[in-house]
């Protein structure tokens, strides 16, 4: 039997793009829309192809989601009922296919930061965001039934024991891999991963959406009359986890753009703008204490999504990525929280 292809190749291929068109042009004749130039591939890699389509109302985007991230689709589906400015609506989607056909979100946050490294943007951005995991926590049971990783902080110790049962991810000893001494440190480290996961659920606050690559390549900004609008893209790797854990990805986003420690007074100052929205409910203590947990975590929550997205990727591609899952895991011995 054959090896079925790497989804990468099927999507390069002339007879999938123009399946592809095929599909986008009726969705778009459906809205009274026509196509005014050739539809263009921008993005290609083993977990998600995109294509951009001019027409006459400006463009759109297609994007088609590999096996490890076609849930996708349908939390885009079901959170067309949250209501949220903050998040793009798709303009058709296709479920079986794990496609979807999404409007111009605007301009990316990092192109306006390149122009203007303005940190306070993030000031706006970050309490718009946990609201909208606020509102989503009641929804928890509903997103996990369609697929979305369930990450809930009792999950963590079975996964991270799983991570570390599967040498053939950790590369033991290879230069891209877990080195062996960090490899039995982290086995070592089993049990206190269960005590960050009970005292995270303690504290109370509920599992929710997280984005878990909340940076500012998916954060758009839309000009409205009554200022910027945000939106929030790109929700392949996202789970249902505690909240708290998306800092991990945004403030390593900022800290790098700006040259910034971790300790530097405006991350700390975005770390506190987004846990604001739950400050009314908790004390500060406790959500200090539950972003500390929260980030541990969410490490092995990257590791777990890297490992998603690479599912069906060839050997070359498992090859050119693989090292993130090792990487993410020896992050949990790092002395940093996020």
């Amino acid at each position: 039997m054959r090896p079925a292809q790497a989804h990468t190749r099927i999507w390069a291929s002339e007879t999938w793009r123009s399946g592809a068109m095929d599909w986008v042009a009726r969705a778009l004749h459906d809205l009274g829309l026509h196509p005014t130039g050739p539809l263009a591939q921008t993005h290609l890699r083993p977990w998600s192809t995109v294509l951009e389509l001019p027409t006459t109302d400006g463009s759109v985007w297609m994007k088609a989601n590999g096996p490890g991230t076609a849930y996708e689709p349908r939390l885009l589906a079901a959170l067309r009922r949250s209501a949220s400015t903050h998040v793009l609506m798709p303009l058709a989607i296709d479920v079986d296919r794990a496609w979807t056909l999404l409007p111009d979100a605007g301009t990316s946050l990092r192109s306006l930061l390149y122009v203007d490294p303005d940190v306070s943007r993030w000031l706006d951005v970050l309490p718009a965001y946990a609201e909208l995991q606020r509102s989503l926590a009641p929804r928890a049971h509903e997103l996990i039934a369609l697929g979305v990783p369930d990450l809930r902080p009792a999950t963590i110790p079975g996964h991270f024991a799983r991570l570390l049962a599967d040498t053939a991810w950790l590369r033991l000893g290879a230069r891209d891999g877990l080195a062996v001494e960090h490899y039995h440190r982290l086995r070592a480290l089993g049990p206190q991963v269960v005590v960050w996961a009970q005292c995270l659920d303690a504290v109370g606050i509920g599992a929710s959406l997280q984005h878990d690559d909340f940076h500012d390549g998916n954060v758009f900004v839309r000009l409205a009359a009554g200022g910027p609008a945000y939106v929030f893209l790109d929700w392949g790797d996202a789970s249902v986890a505690h909240p708290f854990g998306t800092l991990v990805g945004t403030l390593r986003n900022v800290a790098q753009r700006l040259d910034l420690a971790p300790d530097a007074p405006e991350l700390l100052k975005l770390r506190d703008a987004y846990l604001e929205p739950w400050s009314a409910e908790y004390d500060r203590a406790d959500l200090l204490d539950a972003m500390r947990w929260a980030t541990q975590l969410a490490k092995i929550g990257r590791a777990l999504a890297w490992q998603r997205a690479l599912t069906g990727a060839n050997a070359t591609e498992r090859a050119t990525y693989a090292e993130y899952v090792p990487r993410w895991l020896a992050e949990l011995l790092s002395t940093d929280s996020w």
